[in-house]
């Protein structure tokens, strides 16, 4: 229903009373041996004892209620809260899956504070052996999240991972982590080549295709480089974005880097312009010619083409008189 404020009221009042009861159940006169026989065999005083006692709130609740309130708070955005409910919750006592998801989602919300202790959480999910997919990202998002100090020992990993054909659909995946390493140790131009490879990789996660293309073309932006950055996001406009979460984003960039490079095209077209304009009538004329020839050379080379091509197989195909 959305009611978060109704549900979070609720729920801490429960952990309130789990409180008081334990505070109760310490300081409260504990039965005599000849009690307790009474309540037992004697109807009356068993009801009239059990009616004096409030319903005791469980351990086994209490474990229940701080990751969802973790998940309440994670819904109406408040992590430092979902935070705090889900570092408690991974103390207490879970089974062995639960509580590796409870790892899990509380190194993606340390990650998204970008703070260290993402790494260390990411790395205690890859411990625990959890299922293969929770495996595999707990890596990548660990290569993502790494604060600078451990980055040989991921690298390798990621490296590692490469190797295994297992991770074939997620080469993408893997050196766009590789490059994020590459950036963070001051190795641009690699960090780029494993970009690219990450782009020319991606099939069939087109999520993972509009990040890398962006990150290469934002890394463009960044050097005044707005032409090859126009291309990187002229190809992601090529994409299907309506999924994507940061299309607004993403748009706002592409229109400004394509006024760029629509002015810096006619610029250029006019500075040509009037070079030749410049020129006096003999060399204007022999410019003309010049590109004149290019083109026609141009043309003629694309009609050739298909003959070749054609021309091509022809002879690779033996003849039934040939011999074998």
């Amino acid at each position: 229903m959305g009611a978060f404020d109704e549900a979070e009221e609720i729920l801490l009042s429960l952990i309130i009373k789990f409180e008081e009861q334990q505070l109760e159940s310490k300081n409260q006169e504990k039965l005599t041996p000849k009690q307790k026989l009474r309540i037992a065999l004697i109807y009356d005083e068993r009801m009239d004892y059990l009616e004096s006692k409030e319903p005791l709130v469980s351990s086994n609740i209490i474990n229940e209620i701080y990751p969802t309130l973790a998940d309440l708070y994670i819904q109406s955005k408040s992590y430092k809260k979902a935070i705090e409910n889900l570092e408690i919750a991974v103390v207490n006592k879970h089974k062995k899956a639960f509580k590796t998801r409870l790892f899990f989602v509380l190194a993606q919300l340390y990650h998204l504070e970008n703070n260290f202790k993402a790494s260390l959480y990411y790395q205690e999910v890859v411990e625990r052996n959890p299922e293969y997919e929770m495996a595999f990202q707990a890596k990548i998002n660990r290569a993502l999240s790494f604060s600078g100090r451990d980055s040989k020992a991921i690298k390798s990993q990621l490296l590692k991972m490469l190797k295994d054909d297992k991770n074939i659909e997620y080469f993408d995946q893997i050196y766009y982590a590789l490059a994020e390493i590459s950036f963070k140790n001051d190795a641009e131009e690699l960090g780029k080549e494993q970009l690219q490879k990450s782009i020319n990789l991606s099939t069939n996660n087109l999520s993972q295709k509009i990040k890398s293309m962006k990150r290469m073309g934002d890394l463009f932006f960044e050097k005044s480089q707005y032409i090859t950055s126009y291309l990187y996001y002229d190809s992601i406009q090529k994409t299907a974005l309506k999924a994507y979460k940061n299309k607004n984003q993403v748009d706002k960039k592409y229109k400004l880097l394509k006024n760029i490079f629509i002015h810096k095209t006619l610029i250029e077209k006019n500075d040509s312009l009037f070079y030749i304009c410049s020129l006096d009538p003999k060399q204007r004329t022999d410019k003309i010619y010049e590109v004149l020839d290019l083109e026609l050379a141009k043309r003629a080379k694309k009609s050739e083409a298909p003959l070749l091509t054609n021309s091509n197989k022809e002879l690779s195909i033996p003849s039934s008189n040939s011999p074998d």
